[in-house]
């Protein structure tokens, strides 16, 4: 189901946790794999206690997985390269990924490695920046080292803090709900359940004036809604019960 909503309705960041717990207890999901988790996964040691599941944390950097709690299972493998041969027999009930997408620069092996690695009926979600809204075209075509700067006076926050690093803007695959979008989803074999769209974001609140103005054509586009001009994007895809 395709739809769209204000940026201030996008579950990505501080609501994440609640929403995957509720996908968990909702799929009654019994493993599952965090992509790009490092050191500071979705759900605490206490909520994968509690809940009596297998969570395992993926992370391309080892130094990350480091700090992980014994809580959690680890997985050190990049998802858009070919699947290590000790890792592509692994299945599980739910994959997801928390603004992870815009820096992976393949999404065509990506979501084909999510595909493989899920087991039948599974499902995968991902919270995720998208194109094209100016924030992210300028962390796109910028300068890593300038776009951090911006990244860092557009929140006001620390950037050698770990949880706000500046990592490569890729962007493959992160589009809104458009037809092409969904295209591709299906052509990797996945069913799509849900393709959420948010327009808007809290960038420019710095600046009061063009704040408004983003506000403004944010309620602008939920009425009159143009998929290419989301700025980030919630997808939930699920692998048939029965594939070929």
């Amino acid at each position: 189901m395709v739809r769209y909503a204000t940026y201030r309705d996008f579950p990505g960041w501080g609501e994440a946790p609640g929403y995957i717990k509720a996908v968990v207890e909702r799929e009654g999901a019994r493993s599952v794999l965090e992509i790009g988790g490092g050191r500071s996964p979705t759900l605490s040691p206490e909520e994968v206690r509690a809940a009596g599941i297998e969570y395992t944390v993926n992370d391309i950097d080892p130094s990350e997985l480091a700090f992980v709690d014994p809580a959690y299972a680890t997985l050190c493998f990049d998802m858009s390269a070919s699947l290590p041969a000790e890792v592509s027999h692994r299945r599980f009930d739910l994959i997801f990924s928390r603004m992870v997408n815009e820096h992976v620069a393949d999404g065509t092996t990506y979501y084909g490695n999510i595909f493989s690695l899920l087991s039948p009926g599974g499902l995968s979600v991902h919270f995720f920046a998208t194109l094209f809204t100016l924030p992210t075209l300028v962390n796109l075509l910028v300068p890593e080292p300038v776009s951090a700067r911006v990244r860092s006076f557009a929140f006001a926050r620390n950037t050698r803090d770990y949880r706000y690093e500046k990592f490569p803007a890729r962007y493959s695959w992160c589009r809104g709900p458009g037809a092409s979008m969904t295209r591709r989803f299906q052509a990797v074999g996945f069913d799509i359940e849900d393709y959420v769209g948010f327009f808007g974001h809290a960038y420019y609140r710095r600046v009061p004036a063009l704040h408004r103005l983003e506000q403004a054509k944010a309620r602008w586009l939920i009425r009159h809604p143009i998929s290419a001009l989301t700025s980030s994007a919630l997808v939930s895809l699920r692998k048939p019960e029965l594939t070929t």
